[in-house]
């Protein structure tokens, strides 16, 4: 079935909606601002559409008052504010004749222009205004009242407002959300649209951290090559994200070669010597253990040499294990009923008589269990400092309740003790 073409409530300028399944079009004129967003880019606005007045809402970015706007979406029902039209991407224009232009800067967008101010300006610089505000802003200071200074003020803030609407035109266009265009001028600035065009595979890291595929393809539209500097590049630093929220926090060299020239299908050579070059210029940092060259994003690596050190400061302070460490662990058992394994028993061992300690082993090896004896027994001893001999006979004699732990799994636990340097 094919629906046919229709019009609603104030013809062709309103709504056309071709297809139940598609968007539906809007074009008119913003005549008022009912609320803005602007960390977001949400906004909810009154249009002017041929005669008739349509409440639109949505993340559109940055729109004011008197703009040309063409808004794709669709009608809805609101359950506290009714009929409005739900924007899904918005497409505004600067006002250009006088009657709009007069809208627009009486509405309070621009410092130190308020109605009467506006009317005068445009007065002046007629369908110009918007040009002498942006390149000459000096020539406002005809203008009774306007200083060198305001005038200043009055055009950084345009250039500002349009380079935000600049950014969500850029991002709509390659199907990117109004509120991404905010987060990324806030990172990148007035000049976020030029950056992006040039890298687009800036949008692979902060603060967006798209996906790699879909900024992929948005180099591809903007006629990136495959084996392009920037796409070897910031594949590797993909490559090394996405393993770090596996939970490693480097990559041997050959692997993270191989597996970047497979992921993007780049001969080897090309991404070693991107490679080569992220090392130069210390976006990644090497470090080598065991004749093997690992590669680290430098924040995890400083991260874990930071660890490292504070780790290795630990382990050279003495230590001496508590002198009831073997009774306790047998009182323990006895309250719950159960023997630890002996891998378990060397492991709570270890934890109490060392300053660092690393327990590791597979799922169902006894880890959670071990870990609770071991909180368990410091508190027994914190508790038997803290309230005096008569106490600890007591609760040897009659073991409190909180020793009470599921039951062992497996003797698969492994630990181990490492001496950590800086």
């Amino acid at each position: 079935m094919q629906p046919a073409a229709n019009t609603k409530r104030g013809g062709d300028r309103y709504v056309e909606n071709q297809s139940q399944d598609r968007l539906m079009k809007l074009e008119g004129v913003v005549e008022h601002m009912i609320y803005e967003n602007t960390e977001t880019g949400y906004a909810v606005f009154e249009v002017d559409a041929g005669g008739t007045d349509v409440i639109v809402a949505g993340n559109v970015g940055s729109v004011d008052n008197g703009m040309s706007v063409t808004v794709y979406g669709r009608m809805v029902n609101h359950p506290s504010y009714g009929e409005q039209f739900k924007a899904e991407t918005c497409e505004a224009s600067l006002p250009q004749d006088t009657t709009a232009l007069l809208s627009y800067l009486s509405s309070g967008v621009l410092p130190y222009i308020g109605p009467s101010t506006a009317k005068k300006i445009v007065s002046m610089f007629g369908e110009d205004t918007l040009n002498v505000i942006s390149e000459t802003p000096q020539s406002l200071c005809r203008i009774k009242g306007i200083t060198p200074e305001k005038a200043a003020a009055i055009s950084n803030e345009f250039r500002r407002m349009y380079g935000v609407r600049e950014v969500v035109a850029w991002f709509t266009k390659y199907g990117l959300s109004a509120q991404q265009a905010v987060t990324a001028y806030r990172a990148f600035g007035p000049h976020t649209v030029e950056a992006l065009t040039q890298n687009p595979y800036l949008l692979c890291g902060d603060p967006l951290q798209l996906k790699f595929a879909q900024v992929d393809g948005i180099a591809a539209a903007l006629q990136f090559d495959s084996g392009s500097r920037l796409r070897v590049a910031a594949g590797l630093l993909y490559a090394l994200r996405h393993n770090a929220n596996n939970g490693h926090t480097c990559l041997p060299r050959a692997k993270l070669l191989d597996s970047t020239a497979k992921f993007l299908r780049v001969e080897p050579a090309s991404i070693e010597a991107g490679l080569d070059e992220l090392l130069s210029t210390e976006d990644l940092r090497t470090r080598t253990y065991q004749n093997i060259e690992y590669i680290y994003l430098p924040d995890l690596l400083s991260a874990e040499e930071d660890i490292a050190a504070r780790l290795g400061q630990l382990s050279t302070f003495p230590t001496e294990p508590p002198k009831t460490l073997e009774t306790d662990i047998r009182v323990l058992e006895m309250t719950q009923g159960f023997e630890y394994a002996p891998l378990q028993k060397e492991a709570i061992r270890l934890a109490l008589s060392s300053r660092v300690m690393v327990l590791t082993g597979g799922p169902g090896t006894g880890k959670t269990t071990t870990v609770n004896a071991i909180l368990s027994l410091y508190e027994a001893l914190y508790d038997r400092v803290a309230l005096g001999p008569r106490r600890q006979a007591a609760e040897r004699a009659d073991p409190p309740q909180r020793f009470h732990h599921p039951s062992p799994a497996g003797s698969g636990l492994q630990h181990r003790q490492r001496a950590v340097h800086p």
